[in-house]
């Protein structure tokens, strides 16, 4: 007969299989094994990890596992209080880790029946122990897959709504990227990150017009770096003679939180994250301004 956790699930077909009991429940397969003691079983459950990102990612309220070390902070202080979490790619945890999957994840209830999430290899597995009569276990295990694959629609979706606001057109794949039609030409938009470094996410706008122009640059100085310039209350270095008047680039990068701007035969506009409605705006009026100063009679040719 089987267990109470598992009747609870009628909608799925259990059979015996090595070692313990399995079923595929929406495209997850669970297996779930008796401990043999203190009427707890092990369920493990898997399937496909639904974004296309070669990442590795462990986060569990029982702390470290698998010999991760670094607890990295998504940005969620109830969350990030209760979980270790480590990734390969940190730079992408507050999307992956979305709304759905930390509410799926942090569930309250007692530590010992606390689930642990593991990506690795493009397969989701998500494991942890319950009592033989906790009705909810299985369906636990379902709503951290099902969660996952929540999150990253959304995500794409609010993707697809930022770069529609600002007249332009999302490609349905991963990474997010768009293309931006603009009076100045083409504007390619992409959202790009380094591996091990938490602090890289940016949000990249580009643009040219196949004309020659002075290069410069400026961008915003790391914690211990000497600086040249002062925006706002941000330390910046600028290299080269900007085609744009300091009043105007102290606006423009100050309005649209602006980390870097590089111009050269193709001009590069970027800001921290996934870039809001309003400094998008933003980035695309510093492009405008710096192919029309080139295109206007600039000495900067």
């Amino acid at each position: 007969m089987l267990p109470a956790f598992l009747q609870a699930r009628s909608d799925a077909e259990w059979r015996a299989a090595s070692p313990g009991i399995r079923a595929e429940i929406d495209g997850v397969a669970v297996t779930a094994r008796s401990r043999w003691w203190g009427k707890r079983w092990t369920v493990t459950s898997e399937s496909a990890f639904p974004v296309p990102e070669p990442l590795l990612l462990f986060a569990s309220r029982n702390g470290m596992d698998h010999g991760f070390w670094r607890d990295y902070r998504i940005g969620d202080a109830a969350f990030d209080q209760r979980h270790f979490v480590f990734s390969d790619s940190p730079a992408l945890l507050p999307l992956i880790l979305g709304p759905q999957t930390r509410r799926a994840l942090g569930v309250k209830g007692r530590l010992e029946d606390a689930l642990s999430l593991y990506v690795v290899s493009g397969v989701t597995r998500v494991s942890g122990t319950n009592h033989i009569d906790d009705t909810t276990a299985v369906t636990r295990h379902i709503d951290v897959h099902r969660a996952l694959a929540q999150d990253h629609e959304e995500l794409m979706a609010a993707w697809d709504a930022l770069v529609t606001k600002v007249h332009g057109r999302a490609e349905p794949h991963w990474p997010p990227a768009a293309t931006l039609i603009n009076h100045v030409g083409a504007l390619r938009l992409t959202l790009g990150w380094a591996a091990k470094d938490e602090d890289s996410l940016r949000t990249k706008l580009v643009g040219q017009d196949g004309r020659a122009r002075a290069r410069w640059r400026l961008r915003e100085a790391e914690p211990f770096e000497d600086s040249n310039l002062v925006i706002g209350h941000r330390r910046m270095i600028l290299t080269g003679n900007p085609t744009l008047a300091k009043p105007q680039l102290d606006q423009l990068v100050e309005r649209g939180s602006i980390v870097s701007i590089s111009c050269a035969s193709e001009v590069h506009v970027a800001v921290r994250g996934v870039a809001t409605e309003p400094q998008l705006a933003n980035m695309v009026r510093v492009l405008e301004q710096v192919l029309k100063a080139a295109d206007s009679g600039t000495p900067y040719r």
